[in-house]
């Protein structure tokens, strides 16, 4: 199942330490299933606090973003980052829909999921609603 790693930057400390980041995270995607979906694209914050940017990278599962996150090519350049703004990080497993479809009483078709990898006693029951 897809993992996703999120870094939203809500304050920028030091300009020149982000630029050392930037000018060094393209090396540590080097023999990692990394393929970056965002990097500080124009936003709209719905909800919260503002933020000043978000990056947003997919890996095949938890492991693989786990293993980028903690290699050492990362962790020497995420100094950087981190003398250089405020970050919130975290990883988000995907999801995958399995079993039963059923119609709800709008007709909309519904799927069930019940696992997770990131842990938890079976996950979080989630359901999607497709046209039929």
């Amino acid at each position: 199942m897809s993992a996703y790693v999120v870094f939203t930057r809500t304050k920028t400390i030091d300009q020149k330490e982000l630029e050392k980041y930037w000018a060094g995270i393209r090396a540590t995607f080097k023999s990692h299933p990394i393929e970056v979906l965002v990097a500080y694209g124009k936003h709209e914050v719905l909800e919260g606090d503002p933020i000043e940017g978000i990056v947003i990278a997919k890996f095949p599962n938890v492991k693989a973003a786990k293993d980028w996150y903690y290699s050492e090519a990362y962790q020497s350049v995420a100094k950087h980052r981190k003398h250089g703004a405020i970050y919130h990080g975290l990883i988000v497993e995907g999801v995958s829909y399995r079993a039963h479809l059923r119609y709800n009483r709008y007709g909309y078709r519904q799927s069930h999921r019940t696992t997770s990898s990131l842990g938890g006693r079976g996950g979080v029951a989630r359901l999607r609603s497709v046209r039929p």
